[in-house]
């Protein structure tokens, strides 16, 4: 499934406007450690392809490299690694898409234990997240290049307010959106797929303020 390598994400993602973070694939020793003097050292690597949290392993997880382990990253040829630039992160963020719908959840991954990666440690608080119409209109943009009708995205938000893309999982999980904010997505993906558009209105009588653990109804839905 192309719109699940990351490469092509990034080009897309481009396209659509977004920020997105300089980027080598490489398995040449030197190609690499000019990457790693550019960025000043603060360069990570990551999986090529996305992968559901459920199937995380060692080797696929958001790391930071040294200098010392460029030749290690490289050393089988047959293996092409992501690198990219670290991202500093004020937060990061989860935006859901079912159809023109998005569901945003604020990580705060700088307060726990795997600020690289809080995948990691998901005792971090999530929090539901109001998302600019801008940037909901360039997500869905790409959502529409991709071809899909859903999505998972990944954004790092930069301690001065930019929201960099870093990637989106066509078979991303929402579980743990939905029980910390209350959002309405898995009733808006079984609409979407009945023929209802993804309509995202609670039932008669229930308001997503009172859904449990739901901190706040901003946020939750937007529409283009």
């Amino acid at each position: 499934m192309v719109a699940n390598h990351k490469l092509h994400q990034l080009a897309e993602a481009r396209a659509a406007g977004l920020v997105v973070p300089r980027t080598l694939v490489s398995t040449d020793a030197a190609a690499l450690r000019d990457f790693w003097h550019e960025n000043s050292g603060l360069v990570v690597s990551k999986a090529v392809h996305s992968i559901s949290t459920r199937f995380i392993r060692e080797s696929v997880v958001t790391r930071q490299v040294g200098e010392d382990d460029i030749d290690v990253l490289t050393r089988s040829p047959r293996t092409a690694t992501l690198f990219q630039e670290l991202v500093p992160a004020e937060i990061d963020v989860r935006v859901t898409l079912v159809g023109d719908l998005a569901f945003s959840c604020a990580i705060h991954s700088q307060e726990g234990g795997s600020r690289l990666d809080w995948r990691l440690d998901q005792t971090v608080r999530m929090t539901a997240h109001n998302l600019e119409a801008g940037l909901l209109g360039k997500l869905q943009r790409l959502r529409s290049r991709l071809g899909l009708a859903y999505g998972a995205v990944d954004l790092r938000i930069r301690p001065d307010g930019t929201p960099v893309f870093l990637e989106i999982n066509p078979r991303g999980i929402f579980s743990f959106v939905e029980y910390y904010t209350g959002a309405p997505i898995a009733r808006s993906l079984a609409m979407f797929l009945a023929g209802a558009g993804g309509e995202s209105s609670p039932p008669s009588g229930e308001s997503l303020v009172d859904r449990p653990r739901g901190e706040t109804a901003n946020g939750l839905a937007g529409r283009l």
